[in-house]
């Protein structure tokens, strides 16, 4: 076997079968990972102090969840880039203040792609924006935000995470500080500031 074969292809992703490492794998069967694209994620407030988010049905889990903008990295594209225009494109609103919130790698047991987050604060709505198809627009009060957390099965860790770097990284608490505390903090971090960080 060649060290990395294509066992399955579609426009989002492939399937690689690998050789075996050795580490914690049958010698002779190979390895299988999911090969994508990296993605970003936008978290986001509004100047009504509303967390943006979206709804939409998800095939592979069979059932319609609550989550934050994301999508995949077009080639060429900017981290910062991708995360305005998924927004955009979920969403309708628009935002001017970032700050890098971190990566994680979603599934590093089978997937190789790598997630990036975004924080964003006083989000606007774009004029004459028309949703996608399959996803609904979603404005919480963050108190709403925070009880649809304790109270949900299917919690959006993978953003939730770039809360807690928040916190350690530029002592905003995203859940809890004044929305003008939070907008304050941002504007005086920029976004190479926060890039360096990765």
């Amino acid at each position: 076997m060649s060290q990395n074969n294509i066992v399955f292809s579609t426009p989002w992703f492939h399937v690689e079968a690998m050789a075996s490492s050795g580490q914690g794998e049958a010698e002779h069967h190979p390895y299988y990972r999911i090969v994508e694209q990296d993605g970003v994620c936008a978290v986001v407030l509004t100047m009504a102090d509303e967390v943006v988010l979206i709804r939409q049905y998800r095939p592979a889990i069979e059932k319609e969840i609550l989550e934050f903008p994301a999508g995949a990295v077009r080639s060429g594209e900017s981290l910062l880039a991708a995360t305005s225009r998924e927004l955009i494109e979920e969403t309708g609103y628009q935002c001017t203040t970032w700050v890098y919130g971190g990566s994680t790698l979603l599934r590093p047991d089978r997937c190789t792609n790598r997630s990036y987050g975004f924080l964003g604060v006083g989000a606007t709505p774009v004029a004459d924006w028309q949703g996608p198809a399959g996803i609904k627009r979603v404005l919480l009060p963050r108190s709403v935000f925070r009880a649809e957390i304790k109270q949900s099965k299917d919690v959006l860790l993978a953003g939730l995470g770039f809360f807690t770097v928040a916190l350690i990284r530029y002592g905003i608490n995203f859940l809890e500080d004044p929305l003008e505390i939070i907008t304050e903090k941002m504007q005086k971090i920029s976004i190479k500031e926060t890039m360096d960080l990765t």
